[in-house]
């Protein structure tokens, strides 16, 4: 098949679904308000209740530091583009902003890196928020972020990508079939030249290429705890990027391998499952030079107490 089944297995838990959230307290907004409009006229860490309903977004949303912006019901408030504004928030100015509980779709994001339908600054919090149906990328953030308990799906190149994005927690989200629209680096996710990144009991399903992809000169990631089920690609794709840790993951039913370990070092793979994979785990060893955090090289990588169930395919080194 060459694409995900249509179906996707049962979560190992519930997936991120709308929860009840304390009363928002602030400035209310109302269906087609003028939300720029509001976010000039307040100040640093103004507080926007948003009432539900459906907000067209005409131009991007440019934050003030630690402003808030929460929907009175969860997922009630629905931010659009209309298929043509380029991006709900560019926050690339401003720090400390939340977004809570709203819901950002149909964004004509254009397909070049840095740029996503929810761009955040420097340590922005995402949480309970759906980020469906943009032209390219989801999310796309920086510097430190806490990223939780979000429902990324059907984003036509990738749900969510991140860049430096040092000291950054991605936990408790659910990715699934993002990347239909093809070409390189579709799929769920990927991130480059991180520090200390923490991606942590996630569900990635049914994604049309790599599920859970570091990429690139990251430095201590902890990938745990996550599920990775019948993605067309690979599960994880752990690739040029040192010291980090990946264990007690389930990858089931994924469409090229489990776990791909490439040109990486001082990696240790253990506690995981692999169940019904193409493959279950690949290592690969490739001189790709070096970046500013680490050698890309295959050294001192340690992979021990998995389980491992496959009627077919291979694993080890390949």
């Amino acid at each position: 098949s060459q694409s995900p089944s249509p179906t996707p297995s049962p979560s190992p838990s519930p997936s991120p679904s709308p929860s009840p959230a304390p009363a928002c307290s602030g400035v209310a907004l109302s269906a087609g308000a003028d939300i720029q409009k509001a976010i000039n006229a307040g100040t640093t860490g103004t507080t926007f209740c948003l009432t539900s309903g459906t907000y067209f977004v005409p131009s991007p949303l440019f934050p003030k530091s630690n402003q808030r912006f929460i929907s009175v019901i969860p997922r009630g408030a629905v931010l659009t583009g209309n298929n043509s504004t380029a991006l709900a928030f560019n926050g690339e100015a401003a720090s400390g902003v939340v977004v809570r509980g709203l819901v950002i779709e149909n964004f004509n994001t254009p397909r070049q890196n840095g740029i996503a339908a929810l761009k955040t600054g420097s340590s922005w919090t995402l949480d309970n928020n759906e980020v469906r149906n943009n032209a390219a990328l989801g999310i796309y953030h920086e510097a430190s972020a806490t990223i939780t308990n979000n429902f990324v799906h059907h984003n036509a190149w990738s749900g969510i990508g991140g860049y430096k994005a040092h000291n950054s927690v991605i936990e408790g989200n659910e990715f699934s079939y993002n990347g239909a629209g093809g070409g390189p680096d579709n799929g769920a996710s990927k991130w480059a030249m991180g520090i200390n990144l923490t991606i942590r009991n996630n569900y990635f399903h049914d994604n049309y290429n790599n599920a859970l992809w570091v990429d690139g000169d990251n430095l201590n990631v902890v990938i745990e705890g996550n599920r990775l089920e019948n993605n067309l690609g690979k599960g994880i794709h752990y690739e040029v990027s040192c010291a980090g840790v990946v264990r007690n993951n389930v990858a089931v039913g994924n469409g090229l391998s489990g776990l791909e370990l490439v040109a990486s070092q001082n990696v240790e793979v253990y506690g995981n499952i692999f169940l019904n994979n193409a493959n279950a785990i690949r290592v690969w060893h490739q001189d790709r030079g070096a970046g500013a955090n680490c050698p890309w090289t295959l050294k001192n990588v340690r992979i021990h107490d998995n389980s491992i169930h496959m009627s077919k395919g291979t694993t080890g080194l390949w």
